[in-house]
């Protein structure tokens, strides 16, 4: 019988954040402070607004586990750690953790983004799946540098911030028009994916990424799962750059990143051109040109 309880997320945490040497040589990406809280801290939080109670950690440097055990205010939440054995892709890891989910839906999370303010498109994102099932994840509308983002190419449905999602691609060189949201790396997942991992033959399983599970997933008419995404309305942060990292930091710990969000058109007008003028100016600092 299909649980419609949703209990558990997976956060894999894998990646060697090449684009952060050389300070994470020393230190994981998800370690990194944001306003005197560990990514990694930010995104259980995250999860324990929006109801999840088991969060199992797919990890690979121990400083991941000792820091997530050394946290003393999250008592009633069951933590699972998971360490890598092999450097497998995103698809293949994500099996490692098949033993510990049941017949359920459950999330899957890459704790890289910062949201502003405190986002709760993950708790309004779960309400519309317990309403109507399926496959989810974040969305989030996309300017410029779409070649650094997954993208969806996405349909309208009654509800303006809920999309149904046609075709995913994973950062494209080249992009379609029709692919029109950004893909926030939140998804919501039965537990019959598993089953079309373990289908892709054995040599391409260890190369192979989420975005290839999710498109078998949902092109599989035997399981017949709706593929759906959730537009949020906070401003996300790509904190796997040292841009993102600079950015996230500066707006967590000013005021005037509030104004975004006030129903003044006015203000989130100029708080965006000051905001465009603060990424340039970062870019001439943490970017300089050759």
């Amino acid at each position: 019988m299909t649980q419609y309880k949703l209990r558990t997320i997976i956060f894999i945490i894998r990646g060697l954040a090449t684009r952060l040497y050389p300070y994470t040589k020393t230190i994981p990406k998800q370690l990194v402070l944001i306003n005197n809280k560990a990514l990694i801290e930010h995104a259980i939080i995250e999860a324990q607004k929006a109801g999840f109670t088991r969060m199992i950690f797919e990890y690979r440097n121990d400083m991941i586990k000792q820091y997530i055990k050394n946290l003393k205010s999250y008592n009633q939440i069951e933590f699972i750690f998971i360490k890598y054995k092999k450097d497998y892709r995103p698809g293949k890891s994500l099996i490692e953790s098949e033993k510990l989910i049941k017949d359920e839906y459950f999330l899957v999370s890459y704790p890289d983004d910062f949201f502003l303010p405190e986002d709760t498109s993950l708790i309004e994102m779960k309400k519309e799946f317990l309403k109507n099932p399926g496959i989810y994840c974040l969305l989030t509308k996309v300017g410029s540098n779409k070649n650094l983002w997954g993208m969806a190419e996405c349909q309208n449905t009654s509800n303006k911030r809920v999309k149904k999602v046609l075709s995913i691609i994973e950062k494209p060189k080249q992009l379609a028009s029709k692919f029109n949201y950004g893909i926030i790396a939140r998804y919501l997942f039965h537990s019959s994916i598993f089953e079309t991992a373990r289908k892709f033959k054995l040599g391409q399983n260890e190369n192979l990424e989420l975005p290839d599970v999710i498109r078998a997933t949902y092109q599989d008419k035997q399981i017949k799962q709706n593929f759906y995404g959730f537009v949020t309305s906070s401003l996300v942060i790509d904190c796997g750059v040292f841009q993102g990292v600079s950015l996230a930091s500066f707006l967590s710990t000013n005021d005037f990143s509030k104004s975004y969000y006030l129903q003044d058109t006015k203000k989130r007008k100029q708080f965006q051109k000051n905001l465009n003028k603060f990424k340039k100016q970062l870019n001439k600092i943490v970017c300089p040109k050759k």
